[in-house]
């Protein structure tokens, strides 16, 4: 079944030269486990998941994933009765990109973040990856997402693979305020927490980036052993944050070129 993915992905398109959630047997064998534990799922669901996912890599536009809400389950009855009743839940899977240049074996880069936001209602849970990088409209078109695709970009071609994963897998809307979420309970929050170390420690990451304070404060909290390189979030919630780095005008342009210089010095460097 790798083999396949492989096929599929690597000739869907020519000017895309990308390998999406490639993993190695024993990485999915590994996360499929992990991811287990706190999804109510099994490896067959979950390769059928990447599987859809993989097959629209590189299809136009903001093609929808959807799996029902029993998928996940809080351990909290009251939150369960909010998540029932929220108009969108979110889930993000973890995913791997890669330049697919014939080199095996890259090292490998993880990028975490905090969380799946979402920005439409939906009866079922909406599937996706971490900043929407399986979506070629969000790598391509959409400014937000697309900056976040152009930082992946960097690593990517500096001959990494990036594993890309979210703190809190699972995001859910506010009933009274749409598009905020709602705070996961205390004890769906354990539980996502809990898996971080095992999850990571699946790809052996060489260095772990983190993208914004909640998620540069549990990463450093968790003492891996590995490398952690903190940053401001990409998105303009942090602008002045990057400003502060930047040192000179705020512009799309001015970032990219800034982490196109720092993330190569600090990748070297470890």
């Amino acid at each position: 079944m790798q083999s396949t993915h492989f096929y599929q992905t690597k000739n869907q398109s020519k000017m895309n030269r990308y390998l999406f959630s490639e993993f190695k047997t024993n990485e999915f064998q590994a996360l499929s486990h992990v991811l287990c534990s706190i999804f109510d799922t099994n490896p067959q669901e979950l390769d059928s998941l990447y599987n859809c996912l993989r097959g629209t890599f590189n299809c136009p536009g903001y093609t929808t994933h959807t799996i029902s809400r029993s998928f996940f389950k809080s351990q909290d009855e009251f939150f369960q009765k909010l998540y029932c009743q929220s108009p969108a839940v979110g889930v993000d899977l973890p995913s791997l990109l890669e330049q697919d240049n014939g080199t095996l074996d890259k090292v490998t880069v993880a990028v975490v973040g905090q969380d799946p936001k979402r920005n439409k209602s939906n009866e079922e849970i909406l599937v996706g990856t971490p900043y929407g990088l399986h979506l070629k409209g969000c790598r391509e078109e959409y400014f937000r997402t697309k900056l976040y695709f152009e930082f992946i970009k960097v690593i990517c071609e500096l001959g990494y693979r990036v594993y890309l994963t979210d703190i809190f897998k699972v995001w859910v809307c506010d009933i009274e305020h749409q598009y905020q979420g709602l705070k996961l309970s205390r004890k769906d929050q354990e539980r996502l927490l809990k898996i971080l170390k095992p999850e990571l420690e699946v790809f052996q990451p060489k260095v772990i980036i983190t993208w914004g304070k909640v998620s540069g404060r549990i990463i450093g909290n968790l003492e891996l052993g590995i490398n952690h390189i903190e940053f401001p979030h990409p998105s303009g919630a942090a602008n002045h944050a990057w400003k502060s780095l930047i040192g000179q005008s705020l512009s799309q342009t001015n970032k990219i070129n800034f982490w196109k210089l720092e993330i190569a010095r600090l990748l070297e460097a470890q």
